[in-house]
């Protein structure tokens, strides 16, 4: 079964479920997301990570190069994104939206890309005098899969 049907497959399961952990397998790695809802026209998710043994040993110019592609791409996103911090001894480099969506509240996306193996994507709120929380990211089902393509090329 190819990547895009183990998406799909996963996607149908979480209409009819009202949500569910979504697992889909390619070439460079595998997709996790936790689906909070999805419909025949949007994907609401609270996570999104693709893992690559790929990048297990990657070294920081590496995870540098694949964030700086991220950030190229995925311009489809509400905002921007842009790296804040390289941590080479964590072997991290974590972007944000620049600008966060404000109004009463801030809202934002968070990239981690980590030697460890991963990439993940996750947004976030901030009300007022209060730490973040993870909310859903709602976005169509054919920006779903973009962000599924692009973050498996990143790995290549």
């Amino acid at each position: 079964m190819s990547y895009h049907s183990d998406i799909e497959l996963a996607l149908n399961s979480a209409v009819v479920a009202g949500g569910r952990d979504l697992r889909a397998h390619a070439d460079s790695g595998a997709l996790e997301a936790m689906i909070d809802k999805a419909d025949t026209m949007s994907v609401a998710f609270l996570s999104f990570v693709f893992q690559s043994d790929k990048l297990a040993g990657a070294e920081t110019p590496k995870l540098s190069r694949i964030a700086d592609q991220l950030a190229s791409k995925l311009t489809y996103l509400l905002e921007p994104l842009r790296v804040i911090e390289i941590d080479g001894q964590a072997g991290a480099v974590q972007m944000r939206s620049h600008p966060p969506y404000q109004r009463e509240h801030t809202r934002y996306y968070e990239v981690l890309v980590q030697r460890g193996g991963s990439i993940s994507l996750v947004r976030y709120e901030r009300q007022p005098g209060q730490g973040r929380t993870p909310i859903a990211a709602t976005v169509t089902e054919e920006v779903f899969y973009r962000l599924a393509d692009d973050f498996a090329a990143a790995v290549g």
